[in-house]
């Protein structure tokens, strides 16, 4: 029973760059040629990274744009380090 409770009680989101539920940050980082930009929920509190990718594969990769992260994600970046779980995903996309 708890766990019909859960499903049907989430919250589905997904960020989106002109949405005012979330907090936009864009982190220069040495040696990439585009900020990382991170998307903070104003709700949950949830992390996403905006991973770019090929123009060719735009149609096909769509819902991956976004790539779900964690503050320690941004903290990464903060200072100056491209993180794992951004270049794993970056890797896929090419």
């Amino acid at each position: 029973m708890v766990f019909l409770d859960g499903y049907y009680n989430r919250k589905v989101e997904m960020p989106t760059a002109n949405s005012a539920n979330y907090t936009l940050y864009n982190v220069a980082v040495h040696n990439t040629e585009q900020p990382i930009v991170f998307y903070k929920s104003n709700m949950t509190n949830k992390w996403w990274m905006d991973v770019p990718y090929s123009v060719s594969k735009k149609n096909r990769y769509e819902r991956h744009h976004f790539v779900p992260c964690s503050y320690n994600d941004y903290l990464t970046s903060v200072n100056d380090e491209v993180p794992d779980r951004w270049w794993q995903a970056y890797q896929k996309l090419l």
